[in-house]
């Protein structure tokens, strides 16, 4: 025996039983209860007010809750430095070079351990 639902009546059925996916009230890519799980705000895609999403905080792997803390807009892919790295910093062969904050050319900050993963010109001059 076959049993026929309307079009229309097995779309609310999917619906009412979140079969849709994970709520996502402020569109920002991140669900209400990941969002909660973090501590933005499910209601604002932007929850520091620092003009960034939430989303795009969390992919640049800054914290979306610190207003001064933001995706970097020069252009280069940057990703987490593992903790475990930062015990190895020094100077010896095979240490992890101390992390240092520098202006770059766009005019913003960065720190050297975002780059992690990637390979990094640091040009250094003096004039005596």
């Amino acid at each position: 025996m076959k049993i026929l639902i309307p079009l229309t009546a097995m779309a609310v059925t999917v619906a009412g039983c979140g079969a849709l996916g994970p709520v996502d009230t402020d569109s920002d890519g991140l669900s209400d209860s990941y969002e909660a799980e973090i501590g933005t705000d499910p209601e604002l895609a932007d929850s520091d007010g620092d003009g960034h999403a939430d989303r795009d905080e969390i992919y640049d792997f800054t914290d979306p809750t610190d207003e001064d803390s933001r995706p970097y807009e020069g252009g280069w892919a940057r990703h987490a430095f593992p903790d475990d790295l930062a015990d190895n910093e020094g100077h010896e062969v095979g240490d992890v070079m101390d992390n240092f904050r520098l202006v770059d050319q766009f005019g913003e900050e960065v720190e050297l351990h975002r780059f992690y993963g990637n390979v990094v010109l640091v040009e250094s001059a003096a004039e005596w």
